[in-house]
């Protein structure tokens, strides 16, 4: 596969608005770029797009603790192993990632609502993977105080979601 500059800044440019950071945009492209050589696929921007996309919302379940923390109850992910041979698997697929885009868009207006040091917070330990203690260690902020504004960062999470089902159940 070639890539010419032009359609590299292009992937780079959609990878940047999925992850809102430069070097994570990086990644998720490098990956992208791997993934396409390994499975020798030609060149489609759909394809492109699509499959990002899909790379970032399955790091986001596997590797976001959040939705195990705040949703556990509600929390599922399909094993990759597992055959598809129903319509209705299909449509228990398409329920989940329903269920799943409108968590990822709660936790994103939540975020837009934060102030700068809690997105930092959240960025750190939720995106970067870095524990509490961790984050502790390096700001030099106490981790009852760190610990303190997760639970608030999580509380308003939780709550916002909350207000939104409850509206759905009012409609």
């Amino acid at each position: 596969m070639e890539m010419d500059n032009k359609r590299y800044k292009k992937l780079l440019l959609y990878a940047g608005t999925i992850v809102d950071d430069e070097d994570d945009a990086k990644d998720l492209l490098q990956e992208f770029l791997l993934v396409m050589l390994e499975k020798d696929i030609e060149f489609n921007y759909v394809y492109a797009l699509t499959t990002m996309k899909n790379m970032f919302l399955q790091k986001l379940q596997k590797d976001n603790r959040l939705f195990r923390k705040i949703f556990p109850e509600e929390y599922t992910h399909l094993n990759q192993n597992e055959t598809i041979t129903t319509e209705e698997d299909l449509e228990e697929i398409k329920d989940n990632d329903d269920k799943l885009q409108e968590k990822i868009d709660t936790i994103g207006q939540v975020y837009d609502q934060l102030n700068v040091f809690d997105k930092q917070l959240y960025y750190l330990h939720y995106v970067k993977g870095l524990s509490q203690r961790e984050i502790a260690r390096q700001t030099e902020i106490n981790f009852p105080t760190i610990n303190y504004r997760f639970v608030g960062i999580k509380q308003k999470i939780t709550d916002y979601y909350k207000t939104k089902q409850n509206e759905k159940g009012t409609k």
